[in-house]
């Protein structure tokens, strides 16, 4: 999901992708959000078994904000 949102983010505003990439590596010096990355990571892999990969990306739609 992140790297569909980096991909977005880097075809809409080409001219501010360095910049969000540098602050994305400062933001990974930090524990905490490492966790949490691992905890979300693992929330995901749960879901993959527990509902199969189709299941689990119907949900991961059913959560994308409208336009």
């Amino acid at each position: 999901m992140e790297r569909d949102a980096w991909i977005m983010v880097a075809t809409q505003v080409p001219h501010l992708i360095d910049a969000e990439i540098a602050r994305k590596y400062e933001q990974l010096d930090d524990p905490a959000l490492v966790k949490l990355y691992s905890l979300l990571s693992a929330a995901l892999d749960w879901q993959l078994k527990r509902k199969g990969e189709a299941g689990a990306r119907r949900s991961t739609r059913a959560c994308r904000p409208l336009r």
